[in-house]
């Protein structure tokens, strides 16, 4: 079964402003790169999120505990409705 790190590297080659997806119909193990490859759960957005990325919380309930993750920088949340 694939982990969070097995996905870290595709996403860290990347350059400039990231921005990961995360929907109550999503997989935490899919990549979270867009809507339709979009996270399950905000833990594993902020658990794959690097300095300046922003994840896009789709709409819905998440019934989850969000364990603290320390950044060394800043990411970003938004959270959209419909």
């Amino acid at each position: 079964m694939p982990i969070a790190s097995d996905r870290i590297s595709s996403h860290a080659d990347c350059t400039g402003w990231e921005y990961l997806f995360v929907s109550t119909h999503g997989d935490d193990e899919h990549s979270g790169d867009t809507w339709a490859t979009a996270l399950q759960t905000i833990q594993e957005g902020l658990e794959l999120a690097r300095e300046g990325d922003q994840i896009l919380i789709g709409h819905g309930t998440y019934y989850q505990d969000i364990r603290t993750v320390r950044m060394v920088s800043w990411i970003r949340l938004f959270a959209f409705q419909g």
